[in-house]
């Protein structure tokens, strides 16, 4: 575990999404032994609160208006859960501002709710944010729904030909280390028979690794019954079958490769972790 990280990095909208992501914040901040940042990020610019006064507010009393609201929130939830939880209201974009404070209070996770958004509220704010987290040391974790997952029972980790997919690895290792957690390798068999068989050599590589490491894993490799076939239905399909608790995704720099991350994160019923991939290398030869 990197001993540089010092907080798990919570943004907030004051929505009950937002309520369920603190919540499962607190959770990793005792694994990990970490404080809470609670974020607010204020297009000031475009403020309500001048709806509601004659007067227009200055930046100043909007921020610290909000201020007081995310205390109110933080204080309430650090007595309950024993976790110190700072907050903060910065003004800005919210995606590079979210990323900016991340790499700023060195945070391990960013963890964020989209649940009750709309479609295309969820596509936009998935895409930014993955667009910015391009430079971010944090993961980010994402959330659709009003669960709180005390323990994360099943990882499923999504496997495809590229050798960034075998980065994932790592995080699930981690993940299994602090929840006792199993993997399910999951990988859809599509393509040519080259292509076929370079996936069943690296999910038998990743396989080996995980054996090695005394890891309780299964491996399943789904057939396409058709070239109709969307790999993240599959394994959406898969993950609600299986009672996942966690799915692990790629990102890559190539914006094109990151749909099937983005739908899986905007559709999932469990949390994603989004994993950014890095040039480093050897470092994933198992």
């Amino acid at each position: 575990m990197n001993t540089n990280f010092k907080t798990i990095l919570v943004p907030t909208d004051f929505s009950e999404g937002s309520n369920v992501a603190l919540e499962q914040g607190i959770v990793f901040a005792k694994l990990y032994n970490l404080e809470v940042l609670l974020l607010h990020v204020a297009n000031l610019k475009n403020n309500s609160f001048a709806l509601f006064s004659k007067k227009q507010p200055s930046k100043k009393d909007m921020i610290n208006e909000l201020t007081s609201r995310l205390k109110i929130i933080s204080d309430e939830a650090s007595q309950k859960s024993g976790v110190k939880i700072n907050v903060m209201v910065e003004d800005g974009k919210e995606a590079k501002t979210i990323v900016r404070i991340a790499d700023l209070f060195y945070s391990k996770y960013i963890i964020i709710s989209y649940d009750k958004l709309s479609e295309a509220e969820k596509t936009t704010k998935i895409s930014n944010l993955l667009d910015a987290t391009d430079i971010c040391r944090s993961q980010v974790i994402t959330l659709n729904t009003n669960k709180v997952y005390e323990k994360i029972n099943t990882i499923v980790l999504p496997l495809d030909i590229t050798k960034e997919s075998r980065q994932k690895v790592a995080h699930a290792v981690e993940f299994v280390k602090m929840f006792g957690s199993s993997i399910k390798l999951f990988s859809v068999l599509e393509g040519d028979d080259y292509q076929v068989n370079k996936l069943k050599s690296q999910t038998d590589s990743v396989a080996k690794f995980l054996s090695k490491s005394e890891i309780e894993y299964t491996t399943d490799l789904i057939k396409s019954k058709s070239s109709k076939d969307n790999i993240a239905h599959l394994l959406l399909e898969f993950v609600k079958e299986n009672n996942g608790d966690m799915i692990i995704v790629m990102i890559h720099e190539d914006g094109e490769s990151n749909n099937l991350s983005q739908y899986v994160i905007a559709h999932s019923e469990v949390p994603v972790v989004s994993v950014v991939a890095r040039n480093i290398g050897s470092f994933t030869n198992f």
